[in-house]
């Protein structure tokens, strides 16, 4: 029998119990964010499409739960605007470790972290070396390239630039957030700032708003939550792709 909920913060310890004894194995882990998004999203602009991606991703993998969205992590670069929440790379990848070896405790055969906020993958990339004992049940997704060609591939279908859908905040995040909570996108949509991601590596490690000043680097007037719903599906498929690669090379090595 299938769980009430396929979200861990809503089934209690007896429905988790015997989610597992009905081969419930997987928990996806999402790392999100707290921090500005242009003058037209929220805060959570990260956490919120995270948790979408992150059902999604449960979903299709089948026998999955996902656990609540972490809502903070590494934001140094965007801490002139107010209300974002940088916590440093050591205590986000501590945090990581101890929500991982606490599920796995409880017999979660993997766990599967990935994130809808750039300021995770250090995080990330070290992970699997704190939990050398640990790393059978792991797959960490951190593969930023793969997703920017994806998501370039599948804006590019419309029309839509790598200039417009940017780097925050800008075509890609709106359109997302258009169609997930269009009532929490401001309008107006800003005109933001155009730029190719790959042309500004380091973006997020000193001030975005040297680069944009609202801090949509990106162009939102141009989104659509038509498109969102596409992205989304496109994400969550990279995703779940990505983990069956690495569950076929573990059973071939």
């Amino acid at each position: 029998m299938a769980p009430p909920s396929l979200e861990l913060e809503r089934l209690t310890w007896t429905e988790v119990r015997d989610a597992l004894a009905e081969g419930y194995d997987t928990v996806v882990v999402v790392g999100g964010s707290l921090e500005g998004h242009g003058p037209h999203l929220p805060l959570g602009t990260d956490t919120i499409w995270g948790h979408e991606f992150g059902l999604r991703i449960a979903e299709r993998l089948g026998k999955s739960l996902l656990a609540p969205v972490i809502p903070y992590g590494p934001d140094e670069g965007l801490m002139a605007f107010p209300g974002t929440v940088h916590v440093d790379n050591e205590t986000t990848g501590r945090l990581l470790q101890a929500i991982c070896e606490s599920l796995i405790s409880h017999g979660f055969r993997r766990v599967v972290v990935c994130t809808s906020h750039e300021g995770y993958l250090i995080p990330l990339s070290s992970l699997v070396h704190r939990m050398v004992w640990h790393r059978k049940n792991l797959v960490v997704i951190s593969d930023l390239t793969g997703w920017f060609d994806m998501v370039r591939d599948t804006g590019a279908v419309d029309g839509i630039t790598v200039e417009q859908l940017g780097a925050h905040a800008g075509e890609f995040e709106t359109s997302l957030m258009l169609y997930i909570t269009p009532e929490a996108v401001r309008k107006p949509l800003p005109a933001g700032t155009p730029l190719d991601p790959r042309d500004h590596p380091d973006l997020f490690r000193y001030d975005l708003s040297a680069v944009a000043p609202d801090g949509a680097a990106g162009v939102p007037r141009v989104a659509d939550g038509r498109r969102g719903d596409r992205y989304m599906d496109a994400v969550a498929g990279f995703i779940v792709d990505a983990v069956k690669r690495a569950e076929a090379a573990r059973t071939t090595s």
